[in-house]
């Protein structure tokens, strides 16, 4: 018995065996037949070409004139990464439905946002976008403008202080702040005056503002160190580590202690006299109240998720447009003084006299000029350099076809930059998005914010408040480079933040 026990034993391994080596071996065989730049390490790749951070855009560059369309590197680990770097290339990929996020791209984000909809897959995933589309409905959207008018206004009114004293004007911090002034009035209706109280412990709206903004910078840099992928060593074993984890228990404890005072008041405004005047709605407001289609709500754990979501990827993407597109005003007075004329004309005024023109909603959709100027912006320096996703199913590309379970990356940078959909890709030329000659154009040539069903949920917000954020900036002073600053790089990590940080001297109008 026992020896009939072991032959069956040793028949299930086998028939085991021989199914996962078939499995492995079609696997390896479909992704050797990708190409890749050269031979890399056994061990280490590829990495050693990205040593120099600031220059693995150039890199990147060079490899996709050799492969056009796709292209596989090593990552490290004996693990690869496939590169798809043509539109159609691209659109296979983030038109899929089994297409899930990377986990080695998010997964560091998971102990700060959990299951939120920047992390999570599958019919999660799916149910909360259903859920959270909610959010960005156009009446919710369009009561937002005065929320951007007034914290820009305060931005201005510190830059009007700079010109006074004849001092340049930090960029890079002053974008950081305001976005997430933004963020956290949209998300929570939470008045933090972070652009106000420098000192993170004055108060513990300030300590929650400063917690995010430490959190989302220490992501990139935990990406250095290898034994920082692991989060028992990089919690347990690492003061950087403690230090972060510390950080995320304070923007937890904020979020829930905001969430139960609103769901509070929430009860008492229900129970209130119809004409009680009410204030515009944030996503706490929807997200306490939206129900899916078996009417059951978001707890309140899957809510903070959300929100600090919304938080993280709603301040640190528009700071990263905002500031890039205040320098490339800079770089190019011309193209200013028409984006200023046409500024000048929706809002009605010929100058501004220590004072803003009126913004409407409606208004923002006349700005077709900045519109084009922002989004050559986007082309050249996406605030999402990468996105990443793992194959669910065989995909057939061109020639090759992509394994299931393959790491794939679509670099946005070298899309963008591709002379193939672009002449001249590192001129700097908003004309390219004029209506005549975009209409032609391939629509996954161009992703600043993804595409496909997994795209970004708060585009429409990010352009709404970059468009506002510029037209006010505008309408109070004429950008200027400031000498004394090198060209600022950006640096290749989950944003696109500039090295060192940009810097722009004021003129007031």
């Amino acid at each position: 018995m026992t020896t009939l026990l072991l032959l069956l034993a040793i028949i299930i391994l086998t028939l085991l065996f021989f199914g996962k080596g078939k499995v492995w071996l079609r696997y390896w065989r479909l992704l050797t037949a990708i190409p890749e730049p050269q031979p890399g390490h056994w061990f280490t790749g590829h990495l050693s070409y990205f040593s120099d951070r600031l220059r693995v855009g150039e890199v990147r560059l060079k490899w996709k004139k050799t492969f056009p369309r796709l292209y596989r590197y090593g990552a490290g680990f004996g693990m690869s990464l496939v590169n798809v770097t043509h539109p159609e290339t691209v659109a296979v990929v983030l038109r899929s439905s089994n297409c899930p996020k990377l986990e080695l791209f998010y997964g560091f984000l998971r102990p700060w946002l959990g299951d939120g909809l920047l992390v999570s897959n599958g019919r999660k995933w799916a149910r909360d976008r259903r859920l959270l589309t909610s959010c960005f409905h156009f009446d919710i959207l369009r009561a937002y403008i005065d929320v951007y008018t007034d914290a820009v206004g305060i931005m201005l009114q510190k830059w009007s202080q700079a010109c006074a004293d004849g001092t340049s004007v930090d960029v890079t911090d002053s974008a950081t702040l305001l976005t997430l002034d933004v963020m956290l009035r949209c998300a929570m209706g939470f008045e933090s005056n972070c652009q106000l109280e420098t000192d993170s412990k004055a108060s513990r709206a300030a300590q929650y503002a400063d917690a995010v903004v430490k959190i989302a910078h220490s992501v990139p840099v935990r990406n250095i160190n290898v034994l920082h992928f692991f989060d028992f060593i990089y919690f347990n074993f690492t003061q950087v580590g403690r230090d972060v984890l510390k950080l995320i228990r304070t923007t937890h404890d904020m979020s829930c202690h905001l969430i139960k005072e609103r769901r509070a008041a929430l009860q008492v405004e229900s129970e209130d006299a119809p004409d009680t005047e009410q204030r515009y709605r944030d996503f706490l407001d929807v997200l306490l109240t939206v129900k899916d289609e078996d009417g059951k709500g978001l707890s309140d754990e899957e809510i903070r998720e959300q929100v600090d979501t919304f938080l993280f990827r709603g301040h640190d993407t528009t700071a990263s447009a905002l500031q890039w597109t205040v320098y490339y005003l800079g770089q190019h007075q011309t193209l200013q003084e028409k984006c200023r004329s046409e500024v000048m004309q929706v809002l009605d005024v010929d100058t501004i006299d220590g004072g803003q023109g009126k913004l409407t909603h409606d208004s923002l959709g006349e700005l077709l000029y900045l519109t084009q100027f922002l989004k050559e912006s986007l082309r050249i320096v996406s605030p999402v350099p990468f996105i990443g996703r793992q194959a669910g199913h065989e995909m057939p590309v061109g020639d090759h076809t992509i394994p299931i379970g393959c790491k794939i990356e679509v670099p946005i940078f070298d899309i963008h930059m591709s002379e193939d959909h672009w002449p001249e890709p590192k001129k700097f030329d908003p004309d390219r998005f004029s209506p005549e000659r975009s209409k032609d154009r391939h629509p996954f040539a161009f992703v600043p914010f993804s595409a496909g069903p997994r795209n970004c949920v708060g585009q429409a917000m990010a352009m709404d408040e970059l468009k506002t954020s510029v037209a006010l900036i505008l309408s109070r002073f004429r950008i200027l480079p400031d000498p004394s600053q090198p060209d600022p790089k950006w640096q290749p990590a989950m944003i696109a933040r500039p090295s060192p940080n940009i810097k722009v001297c004021l003129e007031e109008l």
